[in-house]
């Protein structure tokens, strides 16, 4: 609960903080400081109906974040996560039949890493990029979702030998659970993604003296590192509640 609170303060504080750029927009307009464009104006209004949707979307941090918590609800859900957590922290037995399909989740999982892993060693292999190289190649693009897929395919091994996956309902259903969980995130970085665009639409970024640069890599380790801050937070509480 606590975690939650964090974030719906988060998305407050960017909210106020958006509302803060508009005003100070439209006062720097007036009085003609800088170059700064009036948010409050009727094209900065119309500007704002045609982003606000499309940068949401747009946000870097917001496709990664549902493919990972995806496989992860796989994981969770699907009993993996639960079992190793009782081996690892509580020293507690598993049943043989938690045991016989860990060793098939994990089998899983060596045999996912070193596909990966052997088709990034090869040179001109799938996932390199057309000059061979991992710069602009589908695995560095894609790292999030072959990441995603590993931890989701083991979990779902687990899930479907220990019996807890039994079809293609609890599948979706488990990797949906995560994303549930973490709605108060997706909530938050829309706020976040709202300030960033005002920010950067209004030019007051420039009148600060933050280069366009600089603004997009703040913009990017906020939302990463909201992400960050809620998974770790929440799966304390995680751990705390089971």
């Amino acid at each position: 609960m606590k975690s939650r609170l964090y974030t719906y303060r988060i998305a407050t504080l960017f909210f106020a903080m958006t509302l803060l750029i508009a005003v100070v927009s439209w006062v720097a307009n007036v009085y003609e400081l800088g170059a700064v464009q009036n948010l409050l104006s009727a094209e900065g209004i119309r500007w704002g109906l045609s982003h606000i949707v499309e940068d949401y979307v747009y946000n870097p941090a917001l496709g990664v974040a549902l493919v990972l918590l995806m496989g992860g609800g796989l994981f969770v859900y699907g009993g993996a996560y639960d079992a190793i957590k009782r081996i690892c922290t509580k020293g507690k037995w598993v049943s043989r039949k938690e045991r016989r399909a860990l060793m098939v989740a994990l089998l899983v999982l060596v045999v996912y890493v070193l596909l990966v892993l052997l088709n990034v060693m090869m040179p001109w292999t799938i996932l390199r990029s057309i000059t061979g190289t991992f710069e602009g190649s589908p695995l560095f693009k894609g790292w999030c979702y072959v990441a995603s897929l590993g931890v989701g395919l083991s979990g779902a091994a687990y899930g479907c030998v220990s019996g807890i996956l039994r079809n293609d309902a609890d599948w979706v259903m488990a990797m949906s659970k995560l994303i549930a969980l973490n709605s108060d995130y997706l909530v938050t970085l829309f706020f976040v993604t709202q300030f960033f665009s005002t920010l950067e639409y209004t030019r007051m970024g420039e009148w600060m003296e933050i280069d366009t640069q600089s603004l997009y890599i703040l913009y990017q380790a906020v939302c990463y590192l909201l992400l960050l801050l809620v998974l770790v937070v929440r799966g304390k509480n995680l751990n705390e509640a089971k």
